[in-house]
């Protein structure tokens, strides 16, 4: 039985947040270990953690805000979730090249990256609050298929 569209729901924020954070992390690592590799300091790393987790944080914390309401509902808040996590932290990168002397393709793929795979965590996040049961569970319509 499919859940009801109109019951109110909440997203899961804090597997959504700790997810981000744990991809944060995790990139900041590899982006201090690729640095390393080009002769340049480990800390471009943790400065890739310092430029994206305001970022995150502002988009949980936009989210969190929200009382509990439809499924389809959500599609505005996490779009606008998503858009001020990405122009914050595109912003302090900004900054961060401009005031430092950062191996710049290091620090801005490393943070593309983590803009990247929390995108790629958020729409998961959002499917399965959509769908709980997963794609698995509905069987396909034929109808109009070609053969």
């Amino acid at each position: 039985m499919a859940p009801d569209p109109a019951t109110p729901v909440r997203p899961p924020l804090l597997r959504l947040a700790a997810g981000m954070f744990g991809v944060a992390v995790a990139a900041s690592l590899a982006g201090g270990c690729v640095a390393v590799a080009r002769d340049v300091p480990f800390w471009v790393g943790p400065l890739t953690l310092a430029a994206t987790v305001p970022g995150l944080a502002a988009s949980v914390a936009l989210l969190t805000m929200r009382p509990a309401q439809p499924a389809h509902a959500w599609a505005t808040p996490v779009l606008a979730g998503t858009m001020l996590r990405a122009l914050l932290t595109l912003l302090i990168a900004l900054v961060v090249v401009i005031a430092t002397a950062i191996d710049k393709p290091v620090f801005m793929l490393t943070v593309l990256g983590v803009l990247l795979a929390c995108l790629a965590i958020e729409v998961g996040v959002v499917l399965r609050m959509i769908n709980p049961r997963g794609a698995a569970t509905q069987p396909a319509s034929l109808e109009g298929a070609r053969s």
